[in-house]
């Protein structure tokens, strides 16, 4: 009762000439009709909208009404959906508007001459599988009464990707009942207002009582839920842009089998009748689950552990193709720390060939490892450097690979690509370890170069201790120091003599793990500012490679590396008082020699000086075992230890402990002693000469 008011309200509406308002009336009444299926009543309803909205001028209006007026569950004859037909095909071809006209009908809200249905054939897929689906579009039994021409079909998915937008072929053909259209092999193309889609002509020419059914295949890049949402047939005009949209993203619900239309392909690639078979389960199937196919391949890892930092470590890689048809492979390899620094500041690389280091990183890309046979192998060797720090590494391989049969189109690691992966830890020690002793030559803290040059020149003896901490054999070619410029261009370091220029021989030679070898160098300090405290050095670089080659490399030479270590900072110290021992040389069993120790102070007070000599099996020494003087201001004192060396060898001297002793008892400070030509010694130490034996004549 309510509604046949509102539709007598509706009436008068119109009457009055009142368009707006009846309209308004007229699609509610026609809201509850369609849910009820009340069609009879529903038909007048959408004819008086009709009137309304050709009055009001609202086209769009006007093209969902008549669309949906050629639904043949209206009871209306033939000749009247003829003629409903005529003013559709009039209105978006022939007529023409002041602007052009866009809309989109939900054929699931109206009654529709068109049913569509979606059908994926599989439940679940892999990425990189051809996956298969069909959409069949059926036409009612008495619509529409003439053929109807749509211009495009668009399928619309979750992932834009793999958007279609087949066109019509513009063909003219008679329909047949049941029709299977392939829109597979479909190409890549920019369409205007849809973007990079996927595109094919194909038959879009529907007449009455006929079912399409169009199959297309996908091939899904990524793992997770592939769904069709929507898809839309429609009309393109220059004044119109129609589309009868049907929306998937919420399933229907039914009952009935799966079935899917098999498309029989003759020898003149021609489709002959087409038969249905069914699938398993009931209803649409609008979405696909996509895995990860399980990779039937197999990669190994061979070197020789520990590998060593700064050399070109070999690693065997073997991919082995499980798959029952042979592969075409692709490697990606890369090798990070692990850490949490930042990946950016490393400076470890891998690469191909070891005698190539130009442009290299810490990854490989793309690398093509060929094709392998069925149940057979490939080998590739990479090489690893990793540099400062020991922590382990970890190479990551992945391997994308695809039959040789079907090989995609698109680059890896895209669709069509089945990917494996593996990691493996490699662990890195240090193939040296380093000390450095620099101590002062100069008996005082400068000297001038010339009598009119104001630049200071002071001599320092540096002793670099290297001790091989490899478990393998290293053999060794070179070793350099590489002096650093400095801040100030007054200031120079100078190299005046090495132990290695001394040592010709030194070239090849083979360290073994705990191999302790020491070089020497004299240095040569120029500079004019004489409070400058810290000075660089250098750097001391190794040239180095295993002496045994890895049974991984047995037929490649591998290149020697390079090992470098910052040298620590000359530190100059701001001396108040320095002392010095004169050694003389050759010492011999028997005969006694002289220690002269000279102290100089640089400050313009006084300085208490306490000396304390220590017992030595080794000597017989005159003189006090406890003594104390005083040096003036700016000036210097020298005494002398009497020495008789008792047996011959290497022999520690009596230690000297040199001591100042201020005005307050804690004020006292140690005085570090330099003997020129010798290195400096620990406070523990003392320094070492060799007592000639005697020689009896």
């Amino acid at each position: 009762m309510t509604l046949y008011l509102a539709s007598e309200i509706a009436n008068t509406y119109l009457d009055a000439g009142k368009y707006e308002t009846a309209l308004k009336f007229f699609e509610r009444i026609a809201k509850t009709y369609r849910k009820e299926h009340w069609h009879t009543i529903l038909e007048s309803i959408l004819r008086w909208s009709l009137v309304c909205a050709k009055d009001l001028g609202t086209w769009e209006k006007v093209v969902e009404y008549l669309i949906e007026l050629l639904s043949d569950q209206f009871s209306i004859s033939n000749q009247q959906r003829i003629e409903i037909h005529n003013e559709l095909t009039d209105i978006l071809f022939k007529i023409t508007l002041p602007e052009p006209r866009q809309v989109m009908i939900d054929m699931d809200e109206i009654n529709s001459f068109l049913t569509c249905r979606v059908q994926f054939k599989d439940d679940t897929t892999f990425i990189g599988a051809e996956t298969l689906f069909q959409i069949a579009f059926s036409t009612q039994a008495e619509s529409p009464p003439i053929p109807l021409r749509f211009t495009f079909l668009r399928l619309s998915y979750n992932d834009s990707y793999f958007n279609h937008y087949l066109r019509d072929n513009k063909i003219e053909k008679d329909n047949t009942k049941l029709e299977w259209i392939d829109c597979k092999n479909c190409l890549k193309e920019d369409v205007e207002g849809e973007g990079l889609v996927w595109v094919k002509d194909v038959d879009l020419n529907f007449s009455k009582g006929i079912t399409k059914v169009f199959e297309g295949s996908i091939e899904p890049k990524e793992s997770g839920d592939l769904q069709l949402q929507a898809v839309s047939l429609g009309f393109l005009t220059e004044q119109w842009k129609v589309e009868l949209h049907f929306n998937l993203k919420n399933a229907r619900e039914e009952h009935s089998k799966r079935k899917w239309l098999i498309g029989n392909i003759d020898s003149k690639d021609e489709v002959t009748k087409p038969t249905y078979t069914v699938l398993n389960g009931t209803g649409e199937r609008t979405s696909i689950k996509v895995t990860q196919k399980l990779a039937r391949l197999d990669i190994q890892a061979k070197h020789s552990a520990p590998a060593l930092l700064d050399e070109y470590y070999p690693i065997e890689l073997t991919v082995v193709n499980l798959e029952h048809e042979e592969v075409k492979t692709f490697l990606n390899a890369e090798i990070v720390t692990d850490a949490p620094s930042n990946p950016v500041d490393s400076e470890d690389f891998i690469t191909l060939d070891p005698t190539i280091t130009a442009n290299v990183t810490n990854n490989l890309k793309d690398i093509d490892i060929g094709i392998i046979p069925a149940g057979e192998s490939v080998v590739k060797i990479v090489y690893v450097l990793g540099k400062k720090s020991n922590l382990p590494r970890t190479l990551h391989l992945t391997v994308y690979y695809s039959s040789t049969s079907s090989v995609p189109s698109t680059p890896y690691p895209a669709r069509g690509w089945i990917e494996k992966k593996e990691d493996f830890r490699i662990h890195f020690i240090a193939p040296f370890s380093f000390s450095f002793n620099t101590s002062q030559q100069s008996e005082s803290i400068f000297e001038r170069k010339s009598e009119i040059s104001m630049e200071r020149v002071e001599k320092y003896f540096l002793v670099a201790k290297i001790t091989t901490t490899s478990p393998c054999e290293i053999l060794v070619s070179d070793i350099d120091l590489n002096l650093l410029g400095q801040a100030n261009a007054q200031t120079r370091m100078e190299i005046t003599a090495s132990s290695i220029e001394i040592e010709n021989d030194f070239q090849g030679q083979v360290w073994k793990q705990g191999n302790v070898y020491n070089v020497n160098y004299l240095l040569e300090l120029t500079l004019m500012d004489i409070k400058k405290l810290d000075i660089d050095i250098g750097l001391l670089v190794i040239q180095w490679k295993r002496n045994q080659q890895s049974s991984v490399v047995k037929d490649t030479k591998i290149p020697c590396t390079e090992s470098t270590v910052v040298v620590p900072q000359l530190i100059r110290k701001k001396a108040e008082i320095s002392a010095y021992i004169r050694i003389p040389p050759n010492p011999i069993v028997g005969q006694l020699f002289t220690l002269v120790y000279k102290i100089i102070n640089w400050t313009s007070s006084e300085k208490k000086i306490h000396v304390n000599i220590e017992v030595n099996d080794s000597f017989v020494f005159s003189g006090y075992k406890q003594t104390h003087f005083i040096v003036p201001g700016m000036g210097e004192h020298c005494f002398k230890v009497n020495c008789f060396p008792l047996i011959g060898g290497k022999m520690k001297l009596p230690k000297v402990n040199m001591e100042r002793r201020g005005e307050f008892e804690g004020d006292e400070e140690n005085i570090k002693i330099i003997a020129p030509g010798y290195k400096e010694v620990d406070e523990d130490d003392y320094f070492v000469i060799f007592v000639k034996p005697k020689i009896e004549i």
